[in-house]
């Protein structure tokens, strides 16, 4: 009986390591920058991050108010979500992405 019992305390927490969220495909800290692109009741796509290395655009599902300013320069880590969110009148729409972490990029020192 207690061997039974060992055995299912241990599939269970295989099963929870299992089911986890790998923070390994998670991106480094890099400089992006938040942008608006018009509300979706006018073909966009509401906030946006802009990577600033290549250029590419994501769609935040978790942006904190706080972070809700045009132009504003940031440094991002993020998980790119299997979803694309269709915004504006661009298929198949842009990746989704969820913050491991935000902070405001200083951008006076230049």
């Amino acid at each position: 009986m207690k061997a039974t019992r060992y055995f299912f305390i241990a599939a269970l927490l295989w099963i929870q390591h299992s089911c986890s969220r790998p923070d390994e495909a998670a991106t480094a800290l890099l400089p992006a920058t938040v942008l608006y692109s018009g509300g979706y009741e006018a073909d966009g796509c509401g906030f946006e991050i802009r990577m600033d290395a290549d250029g590419s655009f994501h769609k935040p599902a978790d942006l904190p108010a706080t972070y809700h300013r045009d132009g504003l320069a940031i440094w991002v880590r993020f998980v790119e979500d299997s979803t694309r969110i269709a915004c504006g009148d661009l298929p198949p729409g842009r990746p989704a992405i969820r913050i491991l972490e935000i902070r405001e990029r200083d951008t006076s020192r230049r």
